[in-house]
């Protein structure tokens, strides 16, 4: 257990500043759903990528899961997408739109040549973690603004390794009405 006051000032680390997002947005239609490839300004000044999955013919707002992927997406051997369409294909197919930040390391957006991973003991670790956490919760920002989606009934969904990354959104982050954390 911790103190509210310890706990608050843990949660400080994860503010932001609400820039604006610049999204730019591209459509690939399939028969089932329409995909979305978003990318907005994410954390440290870098491009963020997203994908948001709308099922066809559902009335408006839509309820959407915000999806972060197991393990074998953070470490290359399948991409976001056909982890998403693998894992929620058929939630989609019945009417919740969903919603998959790539973060850095994933296909998408590769770490750099020569890049090692931080010790999780130290502050460069931390500072990894928080500009993942900020890029969902950008992606989130990013969700607000659109009329087809109900800001108020979004349900965050993480598999794996997404579960421990929800461990920490979950704690920070007040805009979900449901957390499913999978298999952590």
């Amino acid at each position: 257990r911790t103190s509210d006051q310890d706990f608050a000032k843990w949660t400080r680390f994860y503010d932001y500043e609400k820039t604006p997002l610049n999204p730019q947005v591209e459509k690939q239609e399939t028969p089932e759903w329409t995909r979305e490839r978003i990318t907005y300004d994410g954390a440290d000044g870098e491009r963020a990528i997203a994908y948001l999955y709308l099922p066809k013919n559902f009335p408006k707002p839509l309820q959407v899961i915000h999806f972060v992927p197991p393990g074998d997406v953070e470490s290359g051997q399948r991409s976001a997408t056909q982890a998403t369409e693998d894992s929620l294909g058929s939630q989609i197919k019945s009417g919740r739109a969903v919603f998959v930040v790539i973060t850095k390391g994933y296909i998408e957006r590769l770490n750099p040549e020569g890049y090692v991973e931080p010790d999780p003991t130290k502050a460069e670790y931390r500072d990894k973690v928080i500009n993942r956490i900020t890029d969902l919760r950008r992606g989130l920002d990013y969700l607000e603004t659109r009329n087809d989606i109900d800001p108020r009934k979004i349900a965050f969904c993480g598999v794996s390794s997404g579960a421990r990354v929800g461990l920490i959104q979950a704690a920070v982050e007040r805009r979900y009405a449901a957390v499913v954390l999978v298999g952590s």
